[in-house]
């Protein structure tokens, strides 16, 4: 019996010895596509979920499996999943690729604490790096352009765009009323009314731009009520990576595109970042000057036990361009007028201004200089400055944490565009166009920002809340000096423009605004993000806006300054919710009440004329107020993911820019509703790994809802009437396949035609814009890439000179678009483009 239990035991340790000697030890390290470690990747054999392991802080793995042909997955939030048979191999570095569904994507822009698009509560969108590389925007409006609820107007180049956010009528001098655009949850420019992507251009320092599509008001403040758009930027990885581009374009476009980032010393608790770009380009348009200067910005982040502290610096200088108007019929907005191109321009090389000067008598001075086109025109739309910054996250411990995010910016940001009007003088068949350009335009602006949040989590039994609050202040400062200079000309024979240098028989040179302006904003804010048994999540929130406007203003020689100063405040409350019925189904619904307050540029207009008293007569009695309601359904699979949303918006007491006369103020327009649905669909099929096809479709229903005005003597109910230039429907269709060796993907954007002006007299033509791109990797880290923008050629325009609200242009009465009808002055969209690059990872 001894000797059996022996036996016994004996083959028990063979067998266990067996096992163990079958089993075998893999390790490696995971990493994302920059190459950067990740950490907390779940690691397991394939049918043994239960018994894996986890990546370690910098991507490293050790796992045991069964055999020497076991299946290995890796899988983690946000990213492809991966299965490796190791086929008796026991090394493996695993890069892990983005998920575009991403249903399991993590967003820092929704609420005060990282979330995942799942459980938001309201409609959010991501577009990564990856996503970013494909489309090769030429501006900051291009990375939005396919996203569901965005219509993007990118007809003005590289800079000063329009962005309209689910129907909001943001047809205004900058674009960005109703949406916040931020860089790293800051704004931009504190004061909306400044060009938000003045101060700044794409490049290859971002990381991902978050958007948040319905008000983002309680957390972001005025300039919120629509949504908003968080451009994030890079952190520095474990180890030394960068990337270099040269690109090449039609038009002698050459631009050299750099970052590099990495970590300082060997705990890797330092880490910088730093990159940006440098450009020439002709341009597509027939002008005498290129685009040229360049962008570099970095940060340095220095990561400890209980949080990190980022300094952050950017410097820029850079002219482009002016996409100015062409000669449009004004009922027939699909071609330009005659034999005109979208290449062409009035003022174009060989014109009878180059090289010419004139006298330009400052009206606050009282001194006579010369205005030099080559000198003024060069200039067109540019940027020159910098900002510092810093932003400070402390864990203070029992579930307290700390946030406070601080920019100092000092910023030129001139505007160069034409003016005037569309007339006839005696032969109806000359068509003559005024314009002008702003010489020695721009706002001289510096300003200080600093918001402070601070987090309570606490964990009960059956929920978790996530308390926050905090404040805001910020002081805006803008010395703003814009002359301008009058030309007329005769495009009556598209093969002969005739300018004229004196339209009234001398030389006219005007000074528009010579101002000090300030606007400072003080704001709180509280809420709370309640998670109830793993399914319900509960968020409330409520904010507290004052703006202080303090403006002086002069306009001519030895006059007593005027002086004027205007408060607005308002509060804004937000409740939504989200339920789980499954990690990949939700529904969500969100309620907001806010507000838009006027800028300094609403009391201060441009204006041809000077007017005394205008500064001392308030043309805002109330704000903007502005109701939203929203609710949606999400839904994910291992192949697809679904979005949809429905969403209605009613803004009260609305006011949009335009001429009274000859001076530039603002006009009331009544009540404006807007209700939409969207649907968002995004399939990757896991059996064709790398293929994808993303589809959205917008709908909106606009209406003036309470809307009267007076035209030639008789008051006009345009009650019902549909928004100016917001269009009913918005389709993107996207398809592309990536692969280890090459790469191609088209995007369409197709919208609907739209009002040109609130009269509803015509529509702008339906249009569809589609881009291409591909690339073949050569060897490993060396891509090139070829790519073509508005691939069609589409000509439309995009925009007409004030056509929405000037009753100087006529369009309030139809018949003058009957028969032989004078030109209006459109904006074409960008003609096609193409571009090829090489770039070289490491």
């Amino acid at each position: 019996m001894k000797r059996k239990s022996h036996y016994l035991l004996f083959l028990f340790l063979f067998l266990c010895g067996t096992i163990s000697y079958a089993q075998t030890t893999i390790s490696g390290k995971v990493v994302d596509e920059s190459g950067q470690g990740l950490p907390g990747v779940s690691i397991y054999e394939k049918g043994k979920e239960t018994s894996g392991t986890s990546s370690g802080t910098d991507g490293n793995y050790s796992l045991q499996v069964s055999s020497d042909d076991a299946t290995v997955v890796f899988s983690f939030t946000g990213m492809q999943q991966k299965e490796i048979n190791i086929a008796g191999q026991t090394k493996f570095d695993i890069t892990l690729e983005e998920e575009i569904q991403a249903l399991e994507e993590v967003f820092v822009t929704a609420t005060s604490k990282p979330i995942r698009k799942i459980e938001a509560v309201t409609a959010v969108e991501a577009i990564t790096a990856k996503e970013i590389e494909r489309m090769n925007p030429v501006s900051l409006a291009d990375l939005v352009r396919f996203t569901p609820g965005l219509f993007v107007q990118t007809q003005a180049g590289r800079v000063r765009n329009f962005v309209f956010t689910r129907g909001f009528p943001d047809a205004t001098s900058n674009g960005f009323i109703y949406t916040s655009l931020m860089m790293d949850g800051l704004r931009t420019f504190a004061s909306p009314e400044m060009v938000p992507d003045g101060g700044f251009r794409n490049d290859l320092n971002v990381e991902r731009v978050e958007i948040v599509r319905g008000s983002a008001a309680t957390l972001y403040g005025r300039g919120a009520a629509a949504g908003a758009i968080n451009v994030i930027s890079r952190t520095g990885g474990e180890q030394t990576s960068g990337t270099v581009k040269m690109m090449v374009g039609n038009n002698n476009w050459y631009q050299l595109d750099a970052n590099i980032n990495g970590a300082l010393n060997t705990s890797k608790s330092w880490r910088y970042n730093v990159g940006g770009f440098w450009l020439t380009d002709d341009g597509f348009r027939n002008n005498v000057f290129p685009d040229r200067g360049g962008q570099i910005r970095g940060n340095l982040d220095y990561l400890f036990d209980k949080g990190s502290l980022r300094i952050s610096a950017g410097y820029i200088n850079l002219n482009v361009y002016n996409n100015l108007s062409i000669p449009y019929v004004g009922n027939e907005l699909e071609q330009p007028a005659g034999n005109w191109e979208t290449t062409d321009a009035i003022l174009q090389a060989g014109n009878p201004f180059e090289g010419a000067s004139w006298p330009a008598p400052n009206p606050v001075t009282g001194e006579t200089g010369d205005n030099t086109y080559d000198d003024d025109y060069r200039r067109g739309n540019f940027s020159q400055g910098f900002n510092v910054g810093s932003e400070l996250n402390l864990d203070l411990g029992n579930g307290w944490s700390l946030s406070n995010k601080l920019k100092f910016q000092d910023m030129i940001v001139g505007i160069g565009f034409d003016f005037g009007i569309n007339t006839n003088f005696g032969d109806t068949q000359t068509r003559i166009i005024f314009g002008g350009g702003t010489t020695n335009g721009g706002s001289d602006s510096r300003e200080l920002i600093d918001e402070l949040r601070i987090n309570k989590s606490i964990v009960g039994e059956n929920a978790e809340h996530n308390i926050v609050f905090g404040g805001y202040i910020s002081r805006f400062n803008a010395l703003v000096n814009s002359v301008g200079s009058f030309y007329s000309a005769n495009t009556a024979d598209a093969d002969k423009v005739e300018i004229n240098r004196e339209p009234f028989g001398f030389p006219f040179n005007l000074n528009f605004r010579d101002g000090d302006y300030t606007e400072n904003t003080a704001s709180i804010f509280a809420g709370d993000e309640i998670k109830i048994n793993d399914k319900f999540t509960l968020n409330l929130g409520v904010r507290y806006d004052a703006i202080e406007l303090d403006l002086t203003d002069n306009y001519q020689a030895g006059q007593e300054n005027l002086n004027n100063q205007q408060d607005h405040s308002g509060w804004n409350y937000s409740a939504g919710f989200n339920y789980l019925f499954d990690p990949l189904t939700a529904i969500y619904g969100n309620f907001t009440s806010s507000f838009r307050a006027p800028d300094y540029g609403t009391y201060t207009p441009v204006r041809f004329l000077a007017d005394t008293t205008i500064l001392d007569k308030p043309r805002v009695e109330n704000n903007e107020d502005i109701t939203s309601i929203e609710a949606g359904f999400r839904k994910s699979t291992e192949d697809w993911s679904l979005d949809f949303g429905v969403f209605n918006t009613i803004i009260a007491n609305r006011v949009v820019p335009a001429f009274v006369g000859a001076i530039a103020t603002q006009v009331p327009v009544g009540d404006n509703r807007i209700t939409g649905a969207e649907v968002n669909f995004i399939y990757t099929p896991q059996s064709v790994s790398g293929l994808y096809i993303r589809t959205s479709l917008t709908y909106q229903n606009t209406a003036y809802t309470d809307f009267q005005r007076v035209v030639n003597g008789s008051t006009r109910d345009l009650t019902g009437n549909r928004i100016a230039n917001v269009p009913p429907l918005i389709w993107n269709f996207s398809v592309g396949y990536d692969s280890d060796r090459f790469g191609i993907n088209i995007n369409n954007n197709f919208v609907s035609g739209r009002p040109v002006d609130i009269y509803n007299t015509f529509d702008y033509p339906a249009r569809s814009l589609m881009d291409a791109n591909a690339y073949v990797n050569i060897v490993k880290g060396l891509r090139v890439k070829v790519g073509v923008q508005n691939l069609t050629n589409v000509t439309h325009a995009a925009s007409v000179i004030s056509a929405q609200t000037d009753d100087a242009y006529r369009l309030a009465d139809a018949n003058n678009y009957s028969g032989d009808f004078r030109h209006v002055r459109g904006i074409p969209y960008l003609p096609r483009r193409i571009f090829g690059s090489i770039e070289y990872r490491f």
